[in-house]
């Protein structure tokens, strides 16, 4: 992520919620979401789509998050991203 210009910030305290923030680069003519305001458990058994181009790390990633009951989308780079959301959703829900 760093190589993108972005960095995660992670902070677990034993007894207290686990906190994480990824922090992307901006990029000209990315779509802006609104705040999501569901619980995390009302989250699982969506899609998540995990764009990594260590794949090692991106096949890692994967596995935690389906493990964990998200359906898992994997991609290598942006280009890969994009034709994976668009073939597997409307561009309305995805990219």
């Amino acid at each position: 992520m760093e190589q993108s210009g972005g960095s995660i910030v992670v902070d677990s305290k034993l007894g207290q919620a686990l906190f994480s923030a990824f922090y992307l680069p901006h990029v000209r003519g990315a779509i802006e979401f609104d705040h999501i305001s569901e619980s995390p458990d009302s989250l699982r058994n969506r899609d998540v789509l995990v764009v990594e181009d260590e794949t090692p790390l991106r096949r890692l990633i994967g596995t935690i998050l389906t493990n964990a009951g998200y359906n898992v989308l994997e991609a290598a780079n942006g280009q890969q991203a994009l034709l994976l959301c668009r073939s597997n959703r409307d561009a309305s829900t995805c990219c």
